[in-house]
């Protein structure tokens, strides 16, 4: 999206057009770590009607009976995808930390290879401010050699 933007900035005769190149892309990705995914169509969801799957819910349901609702919590790991081409996307990889009754909503969490990626100012823990419900959130920055979650960034 972003390379193709440069051929509608840049219109004039074929003769004159100038020759853009898309090593600057690439190398910003490489240094972000920001990977371009081929997409593969719609995920099928668990399926919530068969026999095993209903049976394995009341068990967790009787299970979780024992505690309050908000000292049950709920981490996610989840994709934000953002269209690059028709069939390829940029994946970020986000962490998710709320409580079953919602009281409790957990800044949410990027986990990166860098140390300290140029759009984070030198300040991991303040990685971008946003606003959401009024309140003021922040994502939180960790890094690892994996950009994997680990027991000492949980």
């Amino acid at each position: 999206m972003i390379a193709n933007k440069k051929y509608k900035i840049h219109e004039s005769p074929k003769k004159d057009r100038t020759k853009f190149f898309d090593g600057w892309l690439t190398d910003l990705f490489k240094h972000t770590g920001v990977k371009s995914r081929h997409l593969y169509g719609k995920n099928s969801s668990v399926d919530l009607i068969s026999a095993n799957t209903i049976t394995e819910l009341k068990k967790n349901g009787k299970l979780l009976e024992l505690f309050y609702p908000k000292d049950i919590m709920d981490f996610d790991e989840t994709g934000l995808y953002y269209e690059q081409q028709p069939t390829r996307t940029i994946c970020f990889t986000f962490e998710l930390l709320t409580n079953y009754d919602g009281s409790y909503k957990g800044h949410p969490t990027v986990i990166g290879k860098r140390k300290n990626p140029r759009a984070a100012n030198k300040k991991p823990a303040l990685y971008r401010r946003t606003v959401c419900n009024g309140q003021s959130r922040y994502v939180k920055y960790h890094s690892n050699a994996s950009a994997w979650m680990t027991t000492e960034i949980f």
